[in-house]
């Protein structure tokens, strides 16, 4: 049994909107490392490179924590969704308040 394995995992996640996926990865601390052929590579906080494939809505990664990738890109994509609640609100000119961790209410007056 090898002590060392790689998992390569891919996932489906389809952005809609570049401009709240650039400042989802500044949020969540990525570091954009190239774009080749609409394939996005990033680097995590913690080290990790994760491809995200624009075109095709996929995300893979070759690590050998796989939910340390699962944690990761889960965690991205409530930011993400965080990021459009709080670009609408501005938008529409709404209050937008948190109540819990996922949980965010919109008043308009």
């Amino acid at each position: 049994m090898p002590c060392y394995e790689i998992v390569t995992a891919s996932v489906e996640f389809k952005v809609r909107n570049q401009d709240l996926f650039e400042k989802t990865l500044k949020r969540m601390g990525f570091q954009k490392l190239n774009e080749r052929h609409g394939v996005l590579n990033v680097r995590t906080d913690e080290g990790n490179d994760i491809a995200f494939d624009l075109a095709n809505g996929k995300v893979s990664s070759e690590d050998y924590r796989q939910t340390a990738f699962d944690r990761k890109l889960n965690a991205f994509k409530r930011a993400y969704s965080v990021q459009a609640i709080e670009e609408m609100a501005k938008k529409k000119k709404w209050i937008l308040k948190q109540q819990s961790v996922n949980t965010f209410q919109l008043k308009r007056f």
